[in-house]
Parts: C-alpha cells; sequence; structure tokens
C-alpha cells in the first residue's frame, strides 16, 4: 500500500485505483495518516514544480538537428530514417506512456538539448582536427612534390631536356621514377616518395606521367620546358582503388614547370581532361602532347 500511497500523492494513479485509495484512507487512520505524511514531505516540490511543460518533440526535434549536423559534416553516412538535411524537422510524437511514467519536465528537456549541443560541439572538435589533420598532410604532400621536381629538372638537365620515361628499360613502370633518379645521381630523400594523404605502394605514393604517343607511334615522355608557365602534370598523389577518385577529397598536382596546387578534381589535363585516364578512358600513355595521364606504381604505358 505504501507504493500506492506515493502514487497517489504524486498524482499518478489512474482514476479508479485514485478512488479505491481514497476509500482506504477514508476508514483507517494509520493509512491517513501516513498520507499525510507524504504530502507534507512531498510539499516543497510543488513549489519547484515548472510552471508548464515544454513541448513535446523538443527533445526529437533537438536530437534530429544534431543528427543533420554529423551528416552535413560527414561524420556520419545517412541511414534510412533520418531527416533530410536542410529541411525544416518534421514533429515527431514521442510513444504513448504507461499510467505511471512522471511527465517530462523542463530540466529532462533541458538535459536533452544540453546533450545535443555538446554532441555537436564534440562534433565541431572533430570537424577542427580533420581540417589540421588535411592541411599538414597536404603541405608535407607539396614540400615532397618540390624536392621531386629539384631531382626531375636535375634529371633533365644531362638528358637533353627529357624527364624519365615510363616504358624504358630503366623505367619499367610509373613507379621506377623515383629508382630512375636515384640511379642517376638525383637522389630523392625516402620521406619525399611517399605522401601521408595517399597509400604508398612499395615505397612511392604518387602517380607518374606514362608519357604520350608521338605523330610517329612511338611511346615518348616529356621534356622540361623552356619556362614554368608549362601547365602539363607530370605527379600527383595516388588516386584510390586504380580509379579517378580522391583518398582525401582531392589531389596534390605537380606540373612539368615545377608548380604545386591541391585540386578537388582530376580534370586539370591542359584540355580539362581527367589526368588519370587518356582521351580514350584508359590507364595508358596519352594520344598526343595533351592528353595526359599518370600511373599508380605498376602501370605502364
Amino acid at each position: 500500500m505504501s507504493n500506492e500511497l506515493l502514487d497517489y500523492a504524486l498524482d499518478q494513479l489512474p482514476p479508479d485505483e485514485r478512488a479505491a485509495v481514497e476509500a482506504r484512507v477514508a476508514t483507517d487512520l494509520v493509512l491517513a495518516t501516513k498520507l499525510a505524511r507524504l504530502q507534507s514531505a512531498l510539499a516543497p516540490l510543488a513549489a519547484d514544480r515548472d510552471p508548464d511543460d515544454p513541448p513535446a518533440e523538443l527533445a526529437a526535434n533537438a536530437i534530429a538537428r544534431t543528427a543533420n549536423f554529423l551528416v552535413e559534416n560527414g561524420l556520419f553516412t545517412a541511414a534510412a530514417g533520418f531527416v533530410t538535411p536542410g529541411e525544416p524537422t518534421a514533429r515527431v510524437n514521442p510513444p504513448a506512456r504507461e499510467a505511471r511514467w512522471l511527465p517530462i519536465s523542463r530540466a529532462h528537456a533541458n538535459a536533452a538539448v544540453a546533450a545535443g549541443i555538446l554532441l555537436v560541439v564534440s562534433a565541431l572538435g572533430i570537424v577542427g582536427i580533420q581540417k589540421a589533420r588535411h592541411g599538414y598532410q597536404t603541405l608535407t604532400c607539396q614540400n615532397n612534390m618540390r624536392e621531386l621536381h629539384a631531382a626531375l629538372a636535375g634529371y633533365s638537365d644531362v638528358h637533353n631536356g627529357w624527364f624519365p620515361q615510363t616504358g624504358s628499360a630503366t623505367v619499367p613502370v610509373a613507379g621506377a621514377f623515383v629508382d630512375e633518379l636515384d640511379r642517376t645521381g638525383q637522389p630523392t630523400p625516402a620521406t619525399a616518395r611517399i605522401c601521408p594523404m595517399a597509400y604508398p605502394t612499395q615505397g612511392v605514393g604518387y602517380a607518374y606521367s606514362l608519357g604520350f604517343t608521338d605523330p610517329f607511334g612511338r611511346v615518348t615522355g616529356l621534356r622540361k620546358p623552356d619556362s614554368a608557365d608549362d601547365h602539363t602534370p607530370i605527379v600527383a598523389d595516388l588516386p584510390a582503388d586504380g580509379g579517378a577518385r580522391s583518398l582525401h577529397g582531392g589531389w596534390n598536382v605537380l606540373t612539368v614547370g615545377g608548380s604545386v596546387r591541391f585540386t578537388t578534381t582530376s580534370a586539370v589535363g591542359p584540355d580539362r581532361d581527367d589526368i588519370f585516364r587518356n582521351t580514350a578512358g584508359l590507364r595508358r600513355a596519352g594520344l598526343h602532347r595533351d592528353d595526359v595521364c599518370l600511373g599508380s606504381p605498376f602501370d605502364r604505358p
């Protein structure tokens, strides 16, 4: 009976049970005394009670909007049942409550909102860390490429302006260009061979030019330009899964003129073509000088 008295004092009993308690209290002095003590002890709670209940959908909307934020910032993948990011959040009705549940208080709703805000703040922190790491990786790759270009330029100075040619006897595959630089006295630091933005393969983390087919049908490599205005790509970060897809949202690209830049698209050839496919859509040597195709370490012309 003690639990029923407590529920009665808290106004949590359905009408029939409430009437039964009132009938027993009216004939039982001991129960009446206990009820009076309970009501007296609970009286201070009435003074602290919220004047009105918060909207029933407040907590659900806070969680939904938090989920939207996480999806829009790429922290989680949207799953079936998530509201569409950017659209107004639809009203979500809470499940029916049993008779003994306490009504939601403003304190509980505030706790739910605070939890949502905490998730958002945490997500912002994660986004900041990811951006900082990406910036560091980008700068590291660009510095590595500048070292590679210095070695490539030194190589071309003693090879009549030619850069290492993929498919030749000493550079059978694209990734062997760094070994050719070492062999000819243009060594590159081991750290410059690996870009933290790409998975290294056999110690080389870059795609290199596969050359192009000249008017006589011969596969030839690239030559050092007369000025730094030649923006033909010669080295880039590796594409993912052997396709023109990025592992980290883009690529650093080195041109034969020595410039380095970060791009979010692989269509940065002289004719705005894909630098990881020739105009025939193949990972092979280009069909002409401006048809750029950079190959992964084991690719051949």
